[in-house]
């Protein structure tokens, strides 16, 4: 029977395995790292690595699932606001970019999702989420009168989710968080007058620069 002090030196293990991965798969990327500098980071055996994880690619599905958390838990809090459809669309892919900003465990979570997204079911689980999420507000506010109505809201919907990799993917973390939250914001103009219809457009272009100020 393990004891407890057994229990606490492997969780020690796991984390340091955990964040030393995140850091190497953020440094040199996923495809260039090797086993062996996970373990050598670490400070851990490759024995100790193989209690924890099968295989490289098992240990980032573990960040993935990781980072699927954490963007879940801030998206959803934004999102569960009293307001509009549309208002929680905007203010929830602010709320995931500030995170993705703030936190390395999930720029390098969003990186692996990109590279094993073909091959890694957890990756690909998380792009089906993050796309139902974002269908289902746009749905919801071409409901509320909101997102024109010849506009399909899965489309609408993977249009936004594509637009903000492409922003992540562009932006590096010397820029600092402003220019994220500047390019975010030029991305919503532009989403705005294809999505919305145009008496909604003063009401969302008032509320997108409110949020703009807020974030910045």
């Amino acid at each position: 029977m393990r004891t407890l002090t057994s229990r606490t030196e492997s969780a020690v293990a796991r984390r340091r395995i955990v964040a030393a991965a995140v850091q190497l798969f953020g440094e040199i990327g996923y495809s260039a790292t090797v086993l062996g500098e996970i373990t050598d980071r670490a400070h851990v055996t490759k024995s100790s690595f193989y209690r924890h994880f099968a295989s490289k690619e098992d240990l980032a599905a573990a960040i993935v699932e990781e980072k699927n958390r954490r963007l879940t838990s801030a998206y959803t809090v934004a999102a569960e606001l009293p307001t509009g459809a549309m208002e929680s669309l905007i203010r929830a892919t602010f709320a995931a970019t500030a995170l993705y900003a703030d936190d390395e465990f999930v720029r390098t979570g969003v990186q692996l999702t990109r590279v094993l997204g073909g091959f890694n079911g957890e990756a690909a689980r998380s792009h089906a989420s993050w796309s139902t999420f974002l269908a289902s507000r746009c749905a919801r506010a071409q409901a509320e009168g909101d997102v024109s109505t010849s506009l399909d809201p899965v489309a609408a919907g993977e249009t936004v989710l594509c637009t903000m990799d492409g922003l992540w993917s562009a932006w590096v973390p010397s820029d600092g968080a402003g220019a994220l939250f500047e390019l975010l914001t030029r991305a919503w103009e532009i989403l705005l007058v294809a999505m919305v219809p145009e008496r909604a457009l003063p009401y969302f272009r008032t509320f997108l620069a409110r949020r703009a100020l807020v974030s910045h």
